[in-house]
Order: C-alpha cells, then structure tokens, then sequence
C-alpha cells in the first residue's frame, strides 16, 4: 500500500504518508462559498443541540432499575457481574 504514486510521479514512503494523502483526497474540504441553502440548513442542524423526552436528567433509581433489568443472554438467577459493579458503583456515588 506504500507504493501508491503520487501526482507528482513519486511514490508514498511510508504507511502514515499513505493514509494522511488518502484522507486528504478522499474527504471533502469544508467550503461554504459553494453549499447550497440547503447544505447550510443542513450543518447549521447539526450543530444545534437536539433536545426531546429522552435527553431528560435522569435519576439514579431509573438508571439502578434499568440495569438490573437487562437481560445479558444469561441464564436466570443471579445478577451478572458487570450489573453488580454498575449498581454497587451507583450505590457508592451518592
């Protein structure tokens, strides 16, 4: 992969080279002189924080109760040991 040629007729040296000139050709350059109302509609969108339902603070208790409920493709019985490490973290930050 380090034998690409670049266009000046030269070959790549290395890896890093390789893959930084790949990038740079392959990724489109940010240039607001030629986007569309809609492109800018677009970028201005995702900058903008998106707030519904589900962005609410939620209380540990929620996030305590979620975690006991999940369902890790384990057999029932005892609680997993990852779901006891989150509960007895969330148990000791308070």
């Amino acid at each position: 992969m380090t034998t690409l040629k670049k266009t000046d007729g030269t070959t790549m040296i290395d890896l890093e080279e390789t893959t930084k000139t790949m990038a740079e050709k392959l990724t489109p350059k940010y240039d607001d002189i030629d986007d569309t109302h809609y492109h800018k509609q677009i970028r201005t969108q995702a900058k903008e924080q998106i707030l519904t339902e589900d962005d609410r603070e939620y209380k540990t208790e929620e996030v305590k109760n979620a975690i006991e409920e999940l369902k890790l493709k384990k057999a029932p019985g005892e609680k997993t040991s990852q779901q006891k490490y989150i509960i007895e973290y969330i148990n000791n930050s308070r």
